[in-house]
């Protein structure tokens, strides 16, 4: 009696390759409307990151981790707000965070006028800037 033969196994796919997206995040509390704006030129990881300290109540943010241990994971939702290139980034958070209420999640609250100063030093493309400024308020305000 012949045992039947097993047809040989393909090959393991190779895994894709995991996006690195550059830019600025939003963790919302959807109960609450409260925000958080990051920055990061790895958006996906830092994300981890954050879920990995709120659920073991290591996160430096002691009003994030407050109100994730409160409503719980399922409560917030996470969201890339804008793609930016690396250089760009401190300026695109500040101008993110400055359109937070003070009693939101971003405990600090960096001033625009002092990444301006700071980057300038290093030769920020001040036309750009204030284009990315303009585009920001129209999607602030027009919702």
């Amino acid at each position: 009696m012949k045992t039947a033969r097993r047809p040989a196994r393909k090959p393991a796919k190779p895994r894709k390759r995991e996006s690195r997206t550059c830019g600025i995040y939003r963790i919302r509390n959807k109960k609450t409307g409260r925000r958080y704006f990051g920055q990061s030129s790895w958006i996906e990881h830092r994300w981890r990151d954050h879920v990995q300290e709120l659920n073991s109540g290591q996160h430096c943010n002691y009003r994030l981790r407050e109100d994730w241990r409160k409503y719980g994971a399922r409560a917030f939702e996470f969201r890339v707000v804008e793609r930016c290139l690396e250089s760009q980034l401190d300026l695109r958070e500040a101008i993110w965070i400055s359109t937070t209420a003070e009693d939101e999640y971003n405990i600090m609250r960096p001033s625009i006028e002092q990444v301006r100063r700071r980057q300038s030093e290093g030769g920020v493309d001040w036309l750009l800037w204030a284009i990315g400024l303009l585009v920001l308020a129209l999607i602030c305000y027009s919702a």
